[in-house]
């Protein structure tokens, strides 16, 4: 009998309604907020604007220096901001966008999978948060000098900014916010280096790979309704599978070592050896090697028959 479809959960529809209206709101505030240029002639006997890139003069014409307006229209109000706000905003927007294509990615995944967990909610409504926070430090790095990213130094006005590349490396940090934090901690260690590390004792490691090593009971009763099995091993975790054959049972986690499952030997006719496996999800994790599960053969109900010899 095929396997009937997930059906959706409330928490999964109204996610994925966020992400549609935070993707067009980002959109929206990226525009808004993105800086126009005003081409202003110098007033006579005055210098161009310090900081200000010049046009290209046409016919032998005088240049004219280009400056952000202040003023910003966004929704229903006008907002006036120095260039360094603005570009502050920008960053923490564009940090913003890239967590939220690694946050959409992954959750588009797992819900097509059938592998979505309510218990990740929480990570992709403060995935874009860090995102933009982080994006945030990686833009104070390169704009004091500490990484020599070819963008801007310390003494740099807002105008004199490669606007596209501050951009590209806060999008680039919320998207790859792993590398990024890890960039952070390399360029911490190199300031602020001390003779022995310290390792955090709180620090996040990636899942195991489950080792599964005998199933109990086995061979399993012949086919009569669920039955419990008990699997022993090492490296399982709260949200390890066990699988039957490809198919997820119900998993409930013991220990370390021992997890137990349900299964239904009519649900494999005609098998006599299922294939049983324990599957950790990411980060790391993986599928153990297969231990084979037997189930014992019905039975015969016929009994001998006796035929008398007459004398």
């Amino acid at each position: 009998m095929p396997k009937r479809p997930t059906p959706q959960s409330p928490i999964t529809f109204w996610l994925g309604v966020a992400f549609l209206m935070i993707g067009v709101s980002l959109a929206y505030l990226l525009v808004a907020f993105w800086p126009r240029t005003l081409e202003t002639p110098p007033a006579a006997g005055t210098a161009p604007v310090v900081g200000a890139p010049a046009s290209p003069a046409v016919g032998g014409s005088q240049t004219k220096p280009t400056v952000w307006a202040k003023k910003t229209h966004v929704l229903w109000a006008d907002f006036d901001l120095d260039a360094d706000v603005r570009l502050l905003i920008l960053v923490l927007f564009s940090g913003a966008l890239g967590s939220y294509i690694h946050a959409v990615q992954s959750f588009a995944s797992y819900v097509g999978n059938a592998r979505f967990k309510t218990t990740w909610t929480w990570w992709y409504i403060l995935r874009l948060p860090m995102g933009a926070a982080l994006a945030l430090f990686v833009y104070f790095v390169v704009r004091g000098g500490l990484l020599a990213a070819g963008t801007a130094t310390a003494s740099s006005a807002a105008n004199d900014l490669n606007l596209f590349g501050i951009m590209s490396f806060s999008g680039l940090a919320g998207l790859f916010s792993k590398q990024a934090a890890d960039k952070l901690a390399e360029v911490f260690d190199t300031l602020f280096a001390t003779k022995e590390g310290h390792q955090r004792e709180d620090k996040l490691t990636e899942n195991a790979r489950p080792e599964l090593t005998s199933i109990d009971p086995n061979p399993l009763p012949a086919p009569s309704g669920a039955a419990k099995i008990v699997l022993s091993g090492e490296g399982f975790i709260k949200d390890s599978m066990v699988k039957a054959a490809g198919r997820e049972l119900r998993t409930t986690h013991v220990s370390p070592q021992s997890l137990s499952a349900q299964i239904d030997a009519a649900d494999f006719p005609g098998q006599t050896e299922i294939a049983i496996t324990v599957f950790n999800p990411p980060p790391g994790g993986g599928e153990s090697d297969p231990v084979t599960l037997k189930i014992k053969k019905e039975e015969s109900g016929d009994l001998a028959t006796v035929t008398p010899i007459s004398g």
